[in-house]
């Protein structure tokens, strides 16, 4: 039986230390609403309180960040379709026109037709959508709105006009 020195014994226990403290950290601040977009979503002052800069369509939760863009000439469209998955949950579709999601320059500067999705579930910011399919599971028993907007990579709301580029849909939810 070898033992090792111990300079490598405390390597190896600092370096075990460091993940699980981190790993604690991450826990405590999901555990509190903390997301790693840099604020914490439970807290009220991170969000608008009204929707006077989002057009008359828009939510009142949405993000100060979530101004809009204009979609210049042929703004973006979407549409949305949801169907339910045969192993539980729904499949959401985004189908959209004159946009194509580039997830990989997501933070960086706004271009025209291009970027990402929000999903709202009944007026709470879920995810990024980085593609035209999402399945959602989890979903209560009752109705839930579906809310999704178009946004450009500076995570501004595509609008066309005055009007952001958002879809909206009810699924009633019976088990």
């Amino acid at each position: 039986m070898s033992i090792a020195p111990r300079s490598s014994r405390t390597l190896g226990l600092v370096l075990l230390a460091a993940f699980f403290g981190a790993l604690s950290g991450f826990l405590l601040a999901a555990g509190n609403g903390i997301t790693l977009d840099g604020h914490d979503h439970d807290d009220p002052s991170h969000h608008q309180t009204d929707s006077s800069n989002h057009g008359n369509n828009a939510p009142a939760h949405a993000h100060a960040h979530d101004e809009m863009f204009d979609g210049g000439n042929h703004p973006p469209r979407l549409q949305l379709a949801l169907t339910p998955d045969a192993l539980g949950g729904w499949n959401l579709n985004l189908m959209t026109e004159n946009f194509q999601f580039v997830p990989e320059r997501v933070g960086g500067e706004a271009a025209l037709g291009e970027g990402h999705a929000h999903l709202y579930i009944d007026g709470v910011k879920i995810a990024r959508l980085y593609s035209a399919w999402h399945h959602l599971g989890g979903l209560s028993k009752g109705q839930h709105e579906i809310m999704v907007s178009l946004n450009a990579h500076d995570h501004r709301v595509f609008a066309a006009g005055v009007q952001p580029v958002q879809a909206m849909l009810i699924v009633d939810v019976a088990e």
